[in-house]
């Protein structure tokens, strides 16, 4: 006869885990790495079991955990933590510094300015000799800006692929100040394109009011001599931009903020010397400085300010 002791040796194992339930401790880490999911598959050995919970069904986890709701808003919360946490890319720099996301990493931000010196060169290349000849009679201290055959409409759509390639740098410069000194809150393609519209209505406006003044105030000749000067700075402040962009794009971040200074100062003195020519148009009779101040508050003052607010504003 066999004793008691030999008896649950042979007693089913369904029996003794009956007998055994109700004390057998909770399972551990090892336990339910060794137990197979719903669905049949064994869990990784690398894996944790919260990690495994948290990629299944809700369901799977209420099975589980049928007595605590929360638990399961825990394994939920773990879950949409972690599928951010995916989401996420995140750059360093060479010494392991976190590296803030900005354009240059965007697809399209090469190719567009491909593009844009492409058409530069391209753009350059067709006006090389009226560009110099108009450059030098700006600079020479003895030309009176002598108008040219064209008419004032003819004047512009003439320069218009230098004023839109112009406007796109100053768009850029725009851009990258606002990322240095404060945060970008559009979408950096937007962003670009609306900036560059804001530059572009500013010029039409400016060449409007100048018009009106011209109209009211002097004839049709000054006014074609202000819109040809002023269409001419426009387009040297593009160029003289391309250092500036160049440097913003690809120096390192101790350079940013010298390239921004740089790109500042040329247009500054190049708006500087512009205003230096054009006054000579406004010194006549005894109303000239009244002329000055008129259109310096009305053509050039405040269009600026209305663009500098409208470009914070996109940006």
């Amino acid at each position: 006869m066999p004793t008691t002791s030999d008896t649950l040796v042979f007693q089913s194992p369904l029996l003794i885990a009956a007998k055994t339930d109700s004390a057998a401790p909770a399972p551990s880490d090892s336990a339910l790495l060794a137990s197979p999911t719903q669905e049949g598959a064994w869990l990784s050995p690398m894996s944790s079991p919260i990690d495994s919970l948290a990629s299944e069904e809700p369901s799977v986890a209420q099975a589980l955990f049928p007595f605590s709701n929360e638990s399961t808003k825990a394994i939920e919360a773990l879950k949409h933590k972690k599928e951010e946490v995916k989401k996420q890319t995140i750059l360093v720099n060479i010494d392991g510094t976190p590296l803030k996301e900005r354009v240059q990493n965007h697809f399209w931000f090469t190719p567009c300015l491909f593009i844009i010196f492409t058409l530069y060169a391209f753009s350059l290349a067709i006006r090389k000799k009226t560009l110099t000849k108009e450059i030098n009679n700006l600079f020479s201290p003895t030309s009176s800006g002598d108008t040219s055959k064209l008419t004032p409409i003819d004047e512009f759509q003439e320069m218009l692929p230098l004023l839109i390639l112009s406007a796109a740098n100053m768009a850029w410069v725009a851009y990258f100040f606002e990322e240095t000194f404060s945060t970008i809150t559009t979408v950096p393609s937007l962003a670009w394109i609306f900036s560059i519209l804001a530059i572009c209505v500013t010029l039409c406006l400016q060449l409007m009011l100048t018009q009106g003044v011209c109209y009211v105030f002097f004839d049709n000749e000054t006014f074609h001599k202000l819109e040809k000067m002023k269409l001419l700075f426009f387009s040297l402040c593009g160029i003289v931009l391309i250092p500036s962009v160049l440097m913003l794009v690809y120096s390192p971040s101790f350079l940013i903020l010298p390239s921004l200074y740089l790109g500042i100062g040329a247009v500054g003195l190049l708006f500087a010397f512009y205003l230096f020519r054009a006054s000579s148009f406004f010194f006549k009779g005894t109303f000239s400085i009244f002329y000055l101040i008129l259109y310096l508050c009305t053509i050039e003052i405040l269009p600026a300010i209305a663009l500098i607010i409208e470009l914070e504003r996109i940006i």
